[in-house]
């Protein structure tokens, strides 16, 4: 039986194309939609107010997003209906981390903060770095808290956005060691654009910022990658970390 299958990132890590894949090449996944944990919990407040139609169930072969570092039981806020779901899901799910190069992360997730007015407009990228932000982490401590937790979890497979996006193929041979369905025909989503017209899907990563690798090496500074390289040092990597960090 195919079972949900729960994407698990950091922001601007390639969530979408991961999810565009499944969605268009795993046949029991084709034409299903995808649910945002972040979407739950900006909605609902209590189950009783899901609708049928948007609670997700263990036994669908729907596709699930989420967000959250793991480390923290109120990531979604405090007693909020996505809490429950998540963890339940996680246990229950097939469960698949995708992990991209911190630098790039930051960068992307800088632009997109600005993008839709979530950060103050005059901060630059240099002070965003520096600064304390989710949990009193910077961006690159949050990043290393994020990438280690889940890497310490039983039975989660990593996929990078570097590997979807320059070796698909490879990603998706094992990606079918993974997903609980047969493989249709092959649809490449890395230059699809974002449209129900052309593919199963709404927004990709690469629509975004055109899913450069090593896009940060024109936005960051010799001090700010100094900086970064010393935040990585001081923190105890898992392996995911030290394969998938400075990669360019």
């Amino acid at each position: 039986m195919s079972t949900p299958i729960c994407i698990i990132s950091h922001e601007r890590s390639g969530t979408h194309i991961a999810i565009d894949i499944i969605r268009n090449n795993f046949i029991a996944y084709s034409l299903r939609r995808y649910v945002s944990f972040k979407y739950l919990a900006k909605r609902y407040e209590s189950p009783l107010e899901l609708g049928e139609e948007e609670l997700p169930r263990f036994d669908q072969p729907v596709v699930l997003k989420s967000h959250s570092p793991g480390f923290h039981p109120d990531y979604y806020g405090t007693g909020n209906v996505a809490n429950d779901l998540f963890d339940q899901f996680k246990r229950k799910s097939t469960c698949i981390y995708v992990v991209r190069d911190p630098r790039d992360v930051i960068v992307s997730h800088f632009d997109h903060l600005h993008a839709f007015g979530e950060i103050d407009p005059t901060l630059s990228l240099t002070e965003y770095i520096r600064m304390p932000a989710r949990f009193g982490m910077t961006p690159m401590e949050y990043w290393l808290s994020h990438v280690n937790y889940w890497s310490g979890v039983a039975n989660i497979p990593c996929i990078s956005f570097e590997d979807m996006r320059g070796n698909y193929y490879a990603v998706i041979s094992k990606l079918r060691t993974i997903v609980p369905s047969e493989v249709g025909s092959i649809i490449d989503v890395r230059d699809a654009p974002a449209s129900r017209d052309t593919f199963v899907g709404e927004v990709t990563s690469i629509g975004y910022n055109g899913g450069i690798i090593g896009r940060y090496r024109h936005r960051l500074t010799e001090a700010d990658l100094a900086l970064l390289q010393a935040q990585f040092n001081c923190s105890t990597n898992s392996p995911w970390v030290q394969q998938y960090a400075w990669k360019q």
